[in-house]
């Protein structure tokens, strides 16, 4: 029978060798591959700060922008690029849009809760910052994911993608309802936190990893998998969110692309020594998140950055929760698995969870 959680007491997951940790990634220029939706933090080894990209629910100090959004010329090299690229079905018009009000910010844009044709929506848009390169690679980086989610075939673990507008330049996405997984557990404000039930832990968990592997097996690495990135519906449904940061390419890849940037709590050992990402890498995410969900925390709880980089390095991981169910234990210990060549695909992360 379910009942109310609490946080568990932490085990070591530690182990030898020694190595340095990198100062800054200056990754080779991307392999033939395509990118998506939102920029990271400026520092490479911090988590964006969560906009509830696609969702509503709580958010925190959800006010309003002084900057306004950024709008494209009609002869835009990115604007013509979303017209010839994206199919026109997709292609919202501004007067189908209800705008409602602000419900999420980040680094660098808005998200308001709308209406489209009946249908309640998450309006993302990018806005004006005071670097202009800035503003030009969140537009980019949008284009890139409306583009990519139009041929992405859609799951119930995914949020929906509606389509893009381009004036100004915003996606519409499927809006959730109790708004990010990471306010929803450990968020600075006590009121949007959930007492979740082993029972809804563990769905979590289910639901987000089939996501997961569906997104593999459409051949798509999403490299952002955390708590931030899972939005919750009324019913508490898990839904992968904000392709910000993926790649395209095929499951079994050992090493899909470079990356130059990325919230190193939630990063596999070879993303911090070679700089490359693949499904193995996001497998290893996945074990991060999980422990998200049931440590309310983020991974390395206070440790600092470069104190959790030289741990990763030298073969350790996050901590297995010890109230954690012992499939989760063992799905999180084969997450962690250091070789990425030995790591487990995500298929069979969920036979354990399922177990």
């Amino acid at each position: 029978m379910a009942g109310t959680y609490t946080a568990p007491p932490r085990s070591s997951g530690s182990a030898s060798t020694t190595l340095t940790p990198p100062e800054s990634y200056e990754a080779p220029p991307t392999r033939g591959t395509k990118s998506t939706g939102s920029v990271t933090s400026d520092d490479p080894y911090s988590a964006p700060p969560s906009s509830n990209s696609a969702g509503g629910g709580p958010v925190e100090d959800a006010g309003t922008y002084d900057a306004p959004p950024v709008k494209l010329a009609a002869n835009d090299t990115l604007r013509r690029r979303a017209k010839d690229e994206v199919p026109k079905k997709f292609v919202i018009a501004p007067t189908d849009l209800d705008k409602g009000k602000l419900i999420g910010q980040g680094g660098y844009g808005y998200v308001y809760r709308g209406v489209w044709r009946e249908v309640a929506v998450a309006i993302k848009e990018i806005r004006e910052v005071p670097d202009p390169k800035v503003s030009r690679e969140a537009v980019k980086q949008m284009v890139e994911e409306a583009i990519m989610m139009c041929d992405l075939r859609p799951h119930t673990n995914l949020i929906q993608f509606f389509g893009i507008c381009l004036d100004p330049i915003s996606i519409v996405l499927e809006f959730a309802a109790k708004g990010a997984l990471e306010d929803a557990l450990y968020g600075r404000k006590k009121e949007a936190r959930i007492d979740f039930t082993a029972e809804q832990r563990l769905a979590i968990c289910l639901g987000a990893g089939r996501g997961v592997h569906h997104l593999h097996q459409e051949g798509v690495v999403h490299r952002d998998l955390a708590a931030r990135n899972v939005l919750l519906t009324a019913s508490l449904e898990p839904k992968l969110t904000d392709f910000g940061m993926a790649r395209e390419g095929a499951e079994d890849e050992a090493t899909t692309t470079a990356t130059k940037v990325g919230p190193i709590r939630w990063m596999a050992p070879e993303q911090l020594s070679d700089q490359v990402v693949s499904t193995a890498s996001d497998v290893w995410a996945f074990g991060a998140l999980m422990y998200e969900v049931y440590a309310c925390e983020q991974p390395f709880g206070k440790k600092k950055n470069m104190v959790v980089a030289k741990q990763v390095m030298d073969g350790g991981h996050c901590d297995i929760p010890a109230s954690a169910p012992e499939s989760v234990q063992q799905a999180m210990n084969a997450c962690f698995e250091h070789d990425h060549e030995k790591r487990v695909k995500m298929k069979s992360i969920l036979t354990m969870l399922e177990e």
